[in-house]
């Protein structure tokens, strides 16, 4: 079986100063998109820290699905 791979990246920044929960259910709703097209999540990584308390700034998102032959 041969997969395709999809990264999805979000920026952590985007929910900070968030006060109405929005950003997270945005979140929520694109993953959930992906799930619906067939994407499988495979690993979820912390890319990407900032400040002298490696606060996470960027998580990556990795998927697959098979491709169709």
């Amino acid at each position: 079986m041969k997969w395709e791979y999809k990264i999805f990246k979000w920026d952590t920044q985007r929910q900070a100063g968030n006060t109405n929960n929005r950003v997270p259910n945005f979140l929520e709703i694109e993953l959930g998109n992906l799930g619906q097209q067939g994407w499988e999540l495979v690993s979820v990584i912390n890319s990407k820290f900032t400040g002298s308390y490696n606060t996470i700034q960027e998580v990556t998102y990795t998927f697959k699905r098979p491709i169709e032959e």
